[in-house]
């Protein structure tokens, strides 16, 4: 009976590394948030969420890489967009982001991945929809990158999503 409360400490001590984010629940509500080191939680009262807030992530609109084939494959209806003079283009877009708030990327959005790649399909069209097609294909292609990552970012902190683009290709 003396050793208990200390194995019931001892459990619950965690380790966050350098890049992550802990999360602490308890009965599921965000007590608090964890940076790099040692820290506590209440055993089998407090969970812990471990979030990668370091690693650079990417979502594909207009085609995947990888898969069954092991090669790039087109997906038509991301990638076929209307311009504005009324011609058809197939565009293909990469976002690179990272997670710069872990409790709103946990917490404020049910499927974040999915939300992210719908925000940019959007975002493409709009802008590919409001440019004609030499302009895109030629010397307004950074201006259309910039214009796409710009909406995009900001529709994800209108959401508070918790998302930093750091790159669209």
């Amino acid at each position: 009976s003396f050793f208990r409360p200390q194995i019931w400490l001892a459990y619950g001590i965690f380790e966050i590394n350098e890049g992550e984010t802990g999360i602490v629940l308890r009965f599921g509500e965000h007590v608090r948030s964890a940076g790099p080191g040692l820290h506590w939680r209440a055993p089998y009262i407090e969970r812990l969420e471990v979030v990668n807030v370091g690693k650079i992530r990417t979502v594909e609109v207009g085609y995947r890489t990888g898969g069954r084939a092991q090669g790039n494959s087109t997906i038509p209806q991301e990638s076929l967009m209307l311009t504005k003079d009324e011609n058809i283009i197939d565009i293909k877009f990469a976002v690179q982001y990272r997670i710069k708030n872990a409790t709103d990327y946990l917490f404020n959005l049910r499927n974040q991945v999915t939300t992210l790649h719908k925000v940019t399909e959007s975002a493409i069209r709009e802008v590919v929809g409001n440019a004609p097609m030499e302009y895109i294909l030629t010397r307004g292609r950074f201006e259309v990158t910039q214009r796409v990552s710009n909406l995009v970012q900001e529709t994800l902190d209108s959401y508070q999503a918790g998302i930093l683009l750091t790159r669209v290709n």
